[in-house]
């Protein structure tokens, strides 16, 4: 008995340790993912505004994502607003298609995605191709 406990002992600290370098975002799909902000404005925003009728914003009109993270990640959501359930995800310089709707919430533009994931996202990140 005298000898088993120093294995354990062993064996617990042998799996913390093997366990501190352990990051679920990259193993888990789907766990909450900031949006990101722009460190800085290179690309030139598709010019929409919530004075135009949504009649007049043309669906299939491609984009592309710029977050102006290298490698940043866009949250595409099931509803308007930050709040919603996260659909999917686009890295940056993504090619996307505009479905032509567009809705105002808290002082931000959202538009809504038909290609390759449906939902929708800020038009702040947005960018003409």
């Amino acid at each position: 008995m005298k000898i088993k406990l120093p294995i354990v002992f062993l064996l617990i600290i042998a799996l913390c340790s093997a366990c501190s370098g352990f990051d679920p975002q990259a193993y888990v799909p789907g766990l909450y993912t900031p949006t990101p902000t722009p460190l800085h404005e290179t690309s030139t925003p598709i010019p929409l505004t919530a004075t135009i009728p949504v009649s007049t914003v043309e669906s299939n009109v491609t984009g592309k994502v710029c977050t102006n993270i290298p490698g940043g990640k866009l949250n595409v959501r099931f509803e308007v607003g930050d709040k919603s359930a996260v659909r999917g995800y686009l890295t940056e310089g993504e090619i996307v298609t505009l479905s032509g709707e567009h809705t105002e919430l808290d002082g931000g533009l959202w538009i809504k995605l038909s290609h390759p994931v449906e939902g929708w996202v800020n038009t702040k990140f947005i960018c003409k191709e």
